[in-house]
């Protein structure tokens, strides 16, 4: 959230002093494209999306990109020379993206303190409380935890799924301090404390609640009907059971598809797969790895992937791209993008009602942001990044979990660090990037 209300500071200063930008993607780390990508469709001036591929990097005595700590090891004349690799060892790759149509008015309503009785915008609620913690800067607090009580969930599973999924907004922009304080409507006595009513534009979702310090409990849950009335009126507003009892988190229990585009580390995707089952409390099934299948390494790791997960007996699909090796052209990434499109597509019709969730962890750097652009094209608001926290373990994980490292383990060896059986699980961070649909 820092990184990207900074780069939305720098972006405002470009526009206004009226520059001509151009990004790059090749600098950082993987998620950082990705929320730079994420960024720029908010601001119509930026030229162009960039990344910088070397054309040796499989070559080391030709390679052209160097570590921090391969650089400090030699001496400054090198050093320079290192940093300066001619130009014709590399290539620039444009990345194909579309800004939004009404970028400047959604950063306006995002910006916006309060935002009136009319949504002016239909975004996810989780999309809300996510942008509006970007463009809203200055005295930005740390987002609230959101908890039903148990009247509160008992009543939440009595309502129908379109229902749910209005409340499941409602909760996500109870999330953001402001919009909280900004929307909170009528007050009452109970419970040793003030307790509020959320009511946000003309939606007819009220939930009942009350604010601790870092959290939000809610403990009623009503539509504004005959039922909100007699809920107030007839003094059951609130009940004994008014401890936090469920999270956000975990509303819902159900079965979803896990879509991970794959490089050449296998271990993204069972990463992946584990955090989101773990954490976001979802039955993964299958899980999906798309894949560029003239490419031998990655080709290697999802067979990898195939034999393990058969073994464990986890729904595993691999979907090549065919004749495809590398984004290493705007055309490419054009049939990469379409390629993505037409599995999410053929997943969606194979599995009517199922939800699709997309990772943006595997592939190259330069993938991860276009499959964001994918699941904006798609309507795909499900869409997870993983990182590992500790960097003594991340180096760990990559020389254990390559390709390379595998291929000396046993089968079961291989599948406990995959799976992260052999790993401190809280050094992995799942993080969900809300995605505003293009659609």
């Amino acid at each position: 959230m820092v990184f990207l209300r900074t780069l939305a500071g720098v972006l405002d200063l470009c526009e206004r002093d009226g520059d001509d930008v151009y990004l790059s993607l090749a600098g950082g780390r993987k998620n950082m494209s990705v929320l730079l990508a994420l960024i720029t469709q908010f601001y119509p001036y930026v030229r162009g999306l960039y990344h910088i591929l070397d054309r040796y990097e499989y070559d080391d005595k030709r390679r052209n990109f160097y570590t921090i700590e391969e650089l400090i090891e030699i001496g400054q004349n090198q050093q320079a020379q290192k940093l300066s690799p001619p130009v014709e060892n590399l290539k620039l790759v444009e990345i194909p993206y579309e800004c939004f149509g009404n970028a400047l008015e959604l950063r306006g309503y995002f910006t916006a303190v309060d935002r009136g009785e009319d949504f002016v915008f239909q975004t996810s609620g989780a999309a809300d409380a996510f942008f509006s913690a970007i463009f809203q800067p200055k005295g930005a607090r740390s987002p609230l935890q959101v908890y039903l009580a148990k009247t509160a969930w008992e009543e939440y599973q009595g309502f129908d799924t379109n229902i749910r999924h209005r409340f499941d907004q409602c909760f996500h922009r109870m999330t953001n301090p402001r919009l909280l304080e900004r929307h909170k409507h009528s007050k009452f006595k109970g419970l040793n404390t003030d307790c509020y009513c959320f009511k946000m534009g003309r939606t007819q979702e009220r939930p009942f609640y009350y604010r601790e310090k870092d959290h939000v409990v809610v403990c009623r849950l009503t539509l504004k009907d005959s039922s909100y009335e007699q809920l107030i009126e007839g003094g059951e507003l609130w009940k004994a059971d008014h401890a936090p009892y469920k999270a956000l988190a975990e509303l819902h229990s159900e079965e979803a598809m896990l879509l991970v585009p794959l490089g050449e580390t296998p271990m993204v995707a069972t990463q992946t797969y584990i955090l989101i089952q773990e954490q976001e409390n979802l039955k993964i099934s299958p899980l999906v790895v798309l894949y560029p299948s003239a490419h031998a390494p990655v080709r290697n790791g999802v067979q990898l992937l195939e034999d393990i997960c058969g073994r464990r007996g986890i729904p595993f699909e691999g979907r090549p791209i065919p004749y495809f090796k590398d984004i290493d052209s705007y055309e490419a990434c054009k049939t990469y993008l379409a390629a993505l499109i037409e599995t999410m597509d053929d997943l969606q019709n194979g599995h009517p009602g199922k939800r699709l969730i997309l990772s943006l962890s595997g592939g190259r750097k330069g993938m991860s942001p276009l499959t964001l652009f994918a699941a904006q094209k798609q309507g795909i608001e499900d869409v997870y990044h993983t990182l590992i926290l500790d960097t003594a373990l991340e180096e760990q994980v990559e020389r254990e979990c390559s390709l390379k490292g595998l291929r000396n383990l046993t089968p079961s060896q291989q599948a406990e660090r995959l799976f992260l059986d052999t790993y401190d699980r809280g050094k992995f961070a799942l993080f969900r990037v809300p995605v505003i649909p293009l659609k």
